[in-house]
């Protein structure tokens, strides 16, 4: 059974339409491409203005990720924190090349 959830989404691969929740538009493509190519056309279409309250929104929420997650990512307890997994990962791999 699929659950209700968001209405568009942007899978990899045509297998993965629907596959978790039912939506209504689905673009198929890298998510870097397709997000790049949707900016784009949102500016053409007179979109893309800053908006300052939503920059500051953001902001903060990074903030308190930060401050929830920061810790884990460098905790030395044992057994091992997934976070510092992730953490120790995102510290060597590029981010720019896909796995």
């Amino acid at each position: 059974m699929l659950i209700r959830s968001p209405s568009f989404s942007a899978p990899s691969i045509t297998a993965d339409i629907n596959k978790s929740y039912r939506i209504k538009q689905a673009l198929i493509g890298d998510a870097k491409l397709v997000l790049r190519q949707l900016i784009e056309e949102y500016s053409k279409q007179g979109g893309g203005e800053t908006k300052p309250e939503l920059l500051e929104k953001i902001r903060t929420l990074k903030a308190q990720k930060a401050a929830v997650y920061g810790p884990l990512i460098v905790s030395n307890e044992t057994p091992i924190n997934p976070y510092r997994v992730y953490g120790d990962l995102a510290k060597v791999l590029d981010r720019r090349t896909p796995l």
